[in-house]
């Protein structure tokens, strides 16, 4: 671990009890109303949600960077779900929750981290959300997850989508106003997509998430053209280097 990802860990223990009534382990859920979380948090996931290409309905789900548990209170009809954060106050934050709706008989939060993490189980779906901007290279992270993946099941994950247009404005926004975390990396699209042909994934698709500013239009009205607008802005290929966040599918061949 180097000094930054060795402060990254610090920082979320250091303010775990921050996001105890947040949806989402992000700055801009702290304080909003519940209506605002639920309408960002649906903007955040609608590729899962509505995109058609994975359901985590009765599959066994494992979660890297999986924070207070958002992932198993939003899809709670999951077979089994097993979380992994490496902050100890996030885990026990979240297994708290997990009691209070009731899962602890299939959810499950737990320490640790993609790269340690020993498990010679494989799951139908490994995903992790909002972890990998907090590694400068993903692809051990990818790699390590990648092996848990089982025949025929599939794996995701989202990250800050590198981009030229915004490349140099964000490192002027992150160094006025620091991220979630306190540092944050983007990736690139071509090194993820190399990284998960070289493991032997297919059907790989990237999905634009988000595109600037509309996802809080969203969260604060609750007026629909910013999903309307980001979908479509999503099926353009000229688009692409506008989105600042992204998903990428893929799906491990069954032989």
């Amino acid at each position: 671990m180097n000094k930054k990802e060795d402060a990254i860990h610090r920082w979320y223990d250091d303010h775990a009890h921050e996001f105890a009534e947040a949806d989402v382990i992000e700055l801009p859920f702290v304080g909003k109303s519940r209506e605002f979380q639920e309408r960002l948090n649906r903007f955040k996931l609608w590729a899962v949600d509505h995109g058609g290409i994975v359901d985590l309905s009765g599959k066994h789900v494992l979660e890297f960077g999986a924070g207070h548990g958002r992932l198993a209170l939003t899809y709670p009809d999951m077979a089994s779900y097993t979380g992994v954060d490496y902050s100890k106050n996030l885990v026990e934050l979240g297994n708290r929750r997990l009691e209070r709706a009731g899962l602890t008989g299939r959810a499950r939060l737990m320490r640790g981290d993609a790269l340690t993490f020993d498990d010679q189980r494989q799951y139908d779906i490994v995903c992790s959300l909002g972890m990998m901007c907090y590694f400068a290279d993903p692809v051990p992270v990818v790699t390590a997850m990648a092996r848990l993946v089982k025949p025929g099941g599939q794996f995701f994950f989202d990250f800050r989508n590198d981009s030229w247009v915004y490349s140099a404005l964000r490192r002027i926004k992150w160094l006025l106003n620091p991220p979630t975390g306190g540092t944050t990396y983007v990736a690139h699209r071509r090194v993820l997509a190399e990284t998960l042909g070289r493991l032997g994934f297919t059907d790989i698709r990237f999905v634009p998430r988000e595109f600037p500013l509309l996802a809080e239009r969203h969260a604060s009205s609750g007026a629909q053209w910013p999903i309307a607008l980001r979908n479509s802005l999503a099926r353009s290929t000229l688009a692409r280097p506008l989105a600042t966040e992204a998903w990428v599918f893929a799906k491990r061949p069954l032989r």
